[in-house]
């Protein structure tokens, strides 16, 4: 654990180098901000996109800077760099993100199955998600929060601590929320491949979230497959 730890310490530290060195250190956002980022024990593969905001950056900017971070970190590990012009993230309200982060999940996992790492990864990371109390919440606070042996599982797994997170220890977590998205999210996406009418249902309530800004609501319609009605 101690070189596990050390490993995340100088992973961190080579992002934030790097940044520094750029003049954007104040850009992090996301788990590489909070250190809840993905590693797995080598220190060489993580499921956490580097995701940056950076004002006043017209598009071609923003994509030069994103593939200039990119070729930074290929040598190191890989890491996939998002560079935004505005934090989409702030002005979301809770109920709204509970749509996302399902989106999200339909979209990651389309053509992935049950005990592949990724889908793992997804399924803890969204799962965590679907159980916070408030948008601000971490990750490691929500599995404090609940303490039971499958939210810690999940938390290791995000982490990248543990690699497998199957969907039945999922269901058990999930259904002892009152978050009554996280339990239709067990049945629909957990325990059953989501259907074509459970994937257009999403896209279409991805569409009606107004805290949601309108490029991200397209860009995840788009990445579910098709156009919401």
């Amino acid at each position: 654990m101690k070189r596990y730890q050390s490993l995340r310490c100088e992973r961190l530290g080579l992002i934030v180098d790097t940044l520094q060195r750029h003049h954007i250190s104040n850009a992090l956002r996301g788990s590489w901000k909070h250190n809840d980022f993905h590693l797995d024990p080598t220190g060489l593969l993580t499921r956490s996109d580097l995701d940056l905001v950076v004002e006043g950056l017209s598009s071609m900017e923003r994509l030069q800077t994103q593939a200039t971070l990119q070729a930074d970190f290929g040598n190191s590990m890989f890491l996939r760099v998002s560079v935004h012009g505005a934090d989409s993230l702030l002005k979301m309200n809770l109920a709204d993100s509970f749509i996302l982060n399902i989106g999200e999940f339909i979209s990651k996992t389309r053509e992935l199955n049950a005990g592949d790492p990724d889908y793992d990864y997804t399924l803890a990371k969204i799962a965590l998600l679907l159980l916070r109390s408030f948008s601000e919440e971490r990750y490691a606070a929500v599995a404090v929060r609940i303490g039971t042996p499958e939210v810690r599982l999940a938390l290791d797994v995000k982490l990248g601590l543990e690699s497998a997170f199957p969907p039945e220890k999922a269901a058990m977590l999930l259904h002892s929320s009152a978050n009554s998205l996280a339990c239709e999210f067990v049945e629909e996406c957990v325990l059953a491949v989501p259907s074509p009418a459970f994937v257009d249902t999403i896209r279409n309530r991805v569409h009606c979230c107004q805290s949601i800004d309108p490029w991200l609501q397209e860009y995840l319609i788009c990445k579910m497959g098709g156009a919401a009605k």
